[in-house]
């Protein structure tokens, strides 16, 4: 099985400095890092993670999963299975309108990979979860030709992820899976599924950094896996190409990177000949044909315009044609910060008065509340078949604080570090660490993050002479839960 290399980055002709500067801006622009990989000849000189993320952790995709969904597309109009030119209305004709409009007539799957089948507006997000999501979308109103106007559209994705299983009976990663997945080394993917069983192609998907850097390797090289073409370089021509204008009378931006085009589901980037793998929040791959290379990043920013800049201000003009002499001072930099990388996490203030005084007390719902996970996890957390939050108590030890949940069905601790660090742990299925302090006399504050999601949550406990109201805060401004429904409302729960 093929693994990266992992070898100096002056030997691949980049200085341990641009990395090093890399890093540094993302920082001072604060935006936060889960992960970065720099690849280039097919080696790896630089693979990061920020605790509590790390290697083997699967992160949520966001849309990048959209590329990996073309990618199935782009495998099923090799072997025949589909071809783009097919017309939407043919291919789902029960759940196409009585009298389709002459421009819903011409949406073909072309125009659903080039983000142009004619929406003005993308269906609704929760109408894109419901049954019957296709009708919507087919019945939804085409005011422009197909082809000509570019609107950002997840929905029109998941159709393409319908399409495939309609076609084969298989969903995008279990298509993927033999013709791709099992090749180059990635286990099965995880992907959130919409009610009829369709796989959320445009969204759903979680892999760990590592098989997002395989992905990238093979996007690279367009389609060829150790001297074996798996898909043709054709197809990656076109998908990578500057199909489509991104900037429209209905998709406008005034970030620099979204203003470059469209491809197949990839974006065209302002560094020539570059494009990305891109989801929300910042889970991306760059890359960089003309410089044999690519860089893979997993994080949570509201500012991802910024962190595409910065790679292309310091890390990608850095990159020279021939290895560089190597630097043993620079590069031993690099190493210790690669090995340092953490996200930044408050010291845990104590309060011991408080913390004798409510831990004499259970608290119980004052009504039905979701569960643990759905209330602490971040955007991305799958929490949807958690049961429902019952009771909690608190206990107070050395250097942390354990929750003790109970739950339908089950109970189970929680704990969380007052030492100025992350307590990584597993409960209800996934993998989270925290952190506590005390923010007032009366009000507990927990930090949570689960490692498969973009965002974490700030759980803030207000105790009260009857009770606890619990309040969250996404670690982003404003960055939504965007695929967990569940309530982020305050929560009440009384003394038992």
């Amino acid at each position: 099985m093929f693994q990266f290399e992992t070898v100096s980055p002056e030997s691949l002709g980049i200085p341990s400095e641009s990395i090093l500067a890399f890093i540094e801006k993302e920082k001072a622009h604060s935006i936060e890092m889960h992960s970065l990989q720099v690849l280039r000849h097919g080696k790896r000189c630089f693979e990061g993670y920020w605790a509590p993320y790390h290697r083997d952790a699967a992160h949520i995709l966001f849309s990048f999963s959209k590329s990996l969904t073309s990618t199935a597309i782009g495998f099923a109009e090799q072997e025949g299975i589909l071809s783009l030119d097919e017309k939407l209305i043919d291919i789902f004709p029960d759940e196409a309108p009585e009298n389709p409009s002459e421009n819903l007539k011409k949406a073909d799957l072309w125009s659903l990979l080039t983000m142009t089948c004619g929406h003005a507006t993308e269906i609704s997000g929760p109408d894109a979860r419901l049954e019957g999501w296709i009708k919507m979308f087919l019945h939804h109103d085409f005011p422009f030709e197909p082809g000509t106007t570019f609107q950002y559209n997840t929905a029109g994705t998941n159709v393409l992820a319908a399409v495939l299983k309609k076609k084969t009976g298989l969903n995008v990663t279990e298509f993927l899976k033999p013709r791709l997945l099992d090749v180059i080394g990635i286990p099965p993917i995880e992907c959130w599924k919409l009610p009829d069983g369709v796989e959320m192609g445009g969204a759903g998907m979680y892999l760990t950094p590592e098989s997002m850097a395989r992905f990238a390797q093979f996007v690279l090289n367009f389609g060829a896996w150790e001297g074996k073409q798996l898909l043709s370089r054709d197809w990656f021509e076109r998908a990578c190409a500057h199909q489509v204008e991104t900037v429209s009378e209905v998709y406008k931006t005034d970030w620099r990177e979204w203003m470059q085009g469209y491809g197949f589901q990839f974006w065209r980037c302002t560094w020539p000949g570059s494009f990305r793998a891109d989801g929300a929040f910042g889970q991306f791959a760059v890359i960089l044909p003309n410089e044999d290379a690519a860089i893979v990043v997993n994080s949570a920013s509201n500012d991802a315009n910024t962190l595409l800049i910065d790679l292309f201000d310091t890390i990608v003009p850095a990159m020279q044609d021939a290895p560089l002499p190597e630097n043993d001072c620079a590069l031993g930099a690099l190493r210790n910060t690669e090995a340092a990388l953490e996200i930044p996490v408050l010291w845990g203030i104590r309060n011991r008065d408080s913390e004798r005084k409510y831990t004499e007390f259970s608290y119980k719902a004052a009504a039905l509340l979701p569960s643990f996970a759905a209330i602490a996890g971040g955007a991305g957390v799958k929490a949807e078949d958690g049961g429902s939050l019952k009771a909690l108590s608190f206990s107070f030890g050395e250097s942390e604080v354990t929750v003790h949940i109970e739950e339908e069905g089950e109970s189970f601790d929680v704990k969380a570090s007052f030492a100025g660090k992350m307590l990584l742990q597993r409960f209800s299925g996934h993998e989270y660490a925290l952190s506590a302090r005390w923010a007032a006399a009366d009000s507990l504050v927990i930090d949570t993050r689960c490692t498969m999601a973009a965002t974490g949550t700030r759980l803030i406990f207000d105790f009260d002479d009857d009770g606890i109201t619990i309040r969250t805060h996404s670690s982003i401004p404003a960055g939504p839960a965007l695929l967990d429904s569940s309530s982020k409302d305050a929560l009440r729960l009384l003394k038992a």
